[in-house]
This record gives C-alpha cells, structure tokens and sequence, in this order.
C-alpha cells in the first residue's frame, strides 16, 4: 500500500496538463497487460509520445505489472484470449515443451500456442483498465492541483500583512 501511495503522489506532481499525464499513465498500464516483458516500457514510451502523453507517467504506469500482479495477468489473458479465438488451450503445449521452446527462442513457433492469445486476451482488460486509469488519474490531478491552488491562495492571504488603514 505504500508503493501506491507513493506512485499516486508522484503522479499527482508531475508538471504538465491533466490529460497528458493521465493519458501517458493509462497507456503505462495498457501496456502492462501485453505479454512482452522486459518491453513494457518501450511500448509504453511510444504510445504516450504519438498520443503526446506525459513519458514520465507512461513510466510509472507500467509497474501495473509486477511480481503480484502477474500471477494474476497471465491466467486472466490466457482464458479470454482463447475464448476470442474460439478455442480450448492447446494439450499439446505443455509447460516442458514451451520451455524448450523458449530456450531455443523459437518465437515463430511460441506465436501461435503462447503469444496470440495471451496478447489478443489482454486487449479487453487493457482497454477497460485504460479507460478507467485514465478518468481516475485526469480527475485525481484536476482536484488535487484544485485544492493545492486553494491552499497556496489561502497562505498567501495569510502572509499579507494587514492593513490597518492609512494616516493621512
């Protein structure tokens, strides 16, 4: 829970309009859902630099995915990737064979049994966390910012020396 206090706050602070930070978070945590580890950030830069989001958020977003959270991602695309492809996971594709297959990194042969339906399934929930990402941050910044802009005004007013009117 404190890492994403801390992930909040630094959201919250990061300079640029509401939009660009919310929209680069919301493709940060698009991204985390892909089952191209060790290329979620880059994925992430680039979709938050074409859509001129904030790189910094994009960043942050991506540690949606992580140690806890991927036991979780996994399972989930996999059911609804192949439930998209209208199909029963393959029973040939045992966990022993797609080992051997990825230590001989034979990609093209993963694609099919591994990475289309782990990526075609981690559209929907990508895009419904995204949405969601996206309003939660946009509001949160817009309120925050709000209430910090009321805070500063209020200390200012306070600093002001009082005038306690004028000798003539």
């Amino acid at each position: 829970m404190r890492s994403l206090r801390y992930m909040r706050a630094r959201a919250v602070r990061l300079t640029g309009s509401p939009h660009a930070v919310a929209i680069g978070f919301a493709v940060g945590v698009m991204s985390a859902w892909t089952p191209f580890f060790g290329f979620h950030i880059a994925i992430a830069l680039a979709a938050a630099f074409l859509l001129r989001g904030s790189l910094v958020a994009a960043t942050l977003g991506t540690a949606f995915s992580n140690p806890l959270t991927i036991p979780l991602i996994l399972p989930l695309t996999w059911q609804i990737g192949h439930r998209m492809l209208d199909r029963a996971p393959d029973s040939g594709a045992t966990a022993a064979a797609l080992v051997r297959q990825l230590e001989g990194l034979h990609v093209a042969e993963l694609w099919h049994p591994l990475f289309e339906p782990l990526t075609l399934g981690a559209l929907p929930p990508a895009i419904v966390s995204g949405l969601c990402c996206y309003l939660a941050t946009f509001v949160g910044i817009r309120k925050y910012r709000a209430a910090r802009a009321a805070r500063l005004a209020a200390r200012r007013a306070a600093a002001r020396p009082v005038d306690k009117g004028s000798r003539v």
